[in-house]
């Protein structure tokens, strides 16, 4: 899982079993970095209050 930055925006990068997949990366929550988060299966989990 990594965070990177296009045109101003966050956005979270993650690979699932061999598949690449491109996500929002803010937690909609407090506008919060997903990447500082964690991967569990196939759920982000935000780092700041655990919301998936």
């Amino acid at each position: 899982m990594k965070g990177i930055e296009h045109d101003g925006k966050r956005i979270l990068v993650v690979n699932l079993e061999g598949t690449i997949y491109a996500w929002d990366g803010t937690c909609t929550h407090e506008e919060y970095d997903l990447s500082m988060g964690f991967l569990t299966g196939d759920s982000v989990t935000c780092a700041l209050h655990l919301s998936r």
